[in-house]
């Protein structure tokens, strides 16, 4: 979603490919992507129902292939088919998912071509989504450029901190290789221990 289909940020509309290309001004800004219908962490998965109502979320996600996804309501180690799905991600650069109080938005003092080439004001910000209320958070992504929700008193770019992500195996780092996932601190896979039996 962020890189093969370079899908812009829902909220601020940065892409991978502007990451990239302003990495040395944007100072770490990644995109991510967000668990937006259901999040992760509330499903329980490993450990009981948790809090989701799948009934509900099965009705509001009828293209889902719930049947052939593998996902199956009495087993929550397959919740995963549908929470991270496209269905229930959501793209999102770093500052707009994470970034606790507003950061310089990535057009700061700069004119939005999405927007009727209207110019972001010097103190224009962005705040993460899981830091923000979802009204004013979502406005976001329908504000003038030139009334940002979110103003800062930042004058320079800062980073989001880095996620750290350990790569599940080699051709995981093989491909990190490929498409680096700028400003995210990648780490070595773990080898994995087999118990030896005596």
């Amino acid at each position: 979603m962020t890189q093969v289909k370079n899908l812009p940020c829902w909220a601020c509309g940065i892409t991978y490919k502007d990451c990239a290309a302003q990495k040395a001004t944007l100072a770490g800004r990644a995109m991510e992507t967000h668990h937006f219908w259901t999040e992760d962490a509330f499903t329980g998965e490993g450990g009981g129902l948790g809090g989701i109502y799948w009934v509900r979320v099965m009705s509001d996600h009828k293209d889902f292939d719930w049947k052939g996804s593998g996902f199956d309501v009495n087993d929550p180690t397959t919740y995963k088919y549908f929470v991270d799905s496209v269905y229930n991600l959501q793209v999102l650069c770093s500052a707009c998912h994470r970034a606790a109080k507003p950061v310089l938005h990535w057009l700061a003092s700069k004119q939005d071509p999405n927007r009727g080439n209207l110019v972001w004001p010097a103190n224009a910000g962005s705040i993460g989504i899981h830091h923000a209320n979802y009204p004013v958070y979502r406005d976001q992504r329908h504000s003038r450029p030139d009334t940002p929700p979110f103003q800062t008193e930042l004058t320079e770019h800062i980073a989001v901190p880095p996620v750290k992500m350990r790569l599940a195996d080699d051709q995981a780092a093989e491909q990190a290789m490929k498409t680096p996932l700028y400003g995210h601190q990648l780490l070595a896979a773990i080898p994995q221990r087999i118990p030896v039996r005596t």
